[in-house]
């Protein structure tokens, strides 16, 4: 009786400590949000400023569970385009002449929600592509995967590019 009892706390003890457990490293910030955010690696920054004109699609498709999300591509060609087929009518703006002077960073990502939206933030000198995360108060249980294809001038090329989330509840 005392062995399941105290089996029975060490369990709840475990559950508990798990359930408080946050799986990201995401800010989470209110409605509001009239900065764009510098990552210094440690905390953000406020500053006015968008160090990179962005150029972004937001496109939904099929999420997979054989898929370790996020996925970050950096796509320098036409011909490197054209593997995605399953989303090519977003591409027609992108002819061979669009990459003589950019470049595209396509981020593929999992919701647990089809109801979360996202916004681009900034992409930083460092490579830092800065995403919010609309989250709506009630969401759905769909599972949802979403493409942002992000358009960037060559003078913004990094050797890396790592996503940081940022939740905003709506």
């Amino acid at each position: 009786m005392k062995r399941s009892f105290m089996l029975g706390m060490s369990l709840l003890i475990i559950f508990t400590l798990l359930s408080t457990c946050n799986k990201t490293n995401n800010l989470v910030l209110n409605n509001e949000f009239p900065y764009f955010l510098k990552y210094d690696g440690n905390h953000f920054l406020k500053h006015n400023e968008n160090p990179a004109p962005l150029d972004v699609q937001y496109i939904r498709t099929t999420w997979s569970s054989r898929i370790n999300y996020p996925i970050i591509r950096v796509i320098s060609s036409r011909h490197e385009l054209e593997q995605y087929n399953n989303i090519s009518y977003a591409f027609e703006k992108y002819s061979a002449n669009y990459f003589e002077d950019n470049f595209l960073v396509i981020v593929l990502l999992q919701e647990n929600s089809g109801s979360v939206r996202h916004e681009v933030i900034e992409v930083d000198a460092s490579g830092n592509i800065v995403i919010k995360r609309l989250l709506p108060e009630i969401g759905t249980t769909d599972m949802a995967a979403w493409y942002i294809i992000i358009g960037l001038n060559n003078n913004f090329r990094s050797n890396q590019f790592q996503t940081i989330f940022i939740d905003v509840k709506n």
